[in-house]
């Protein structure tokens, strides 16, 4: 799978991969705001070269 992503401190590309047994993660843009949609799944990314782990947003436009 291609990422598009590349690890910020050797350079190589990240791998896409998740958190065996558990929900998905959810980050929340503060000021928290009971109905607020200012949230998104976060997704883990590994460096196979180095083993740097980077998280993403998947929706990165709802926290403008």
């Amino acid at each position: 799978m291609t990422t598009n992503k590349v690890c910020s401190k050797c350079n190589h590309e990240l791998v896409a991969c998740y958190i065996r047994n558990s929900l998905e993660l959810y980050i929340k843009k503060l000021p928290k705001k009971l109905m607020s949609k200012k949230e998104s799944v976060v997704d883990p990314y590994v460096c196979t070269n180095c083993g740097l782990t980077e998280w993403y947003v998947r929706e990165p436009d709802k926290f403008k």
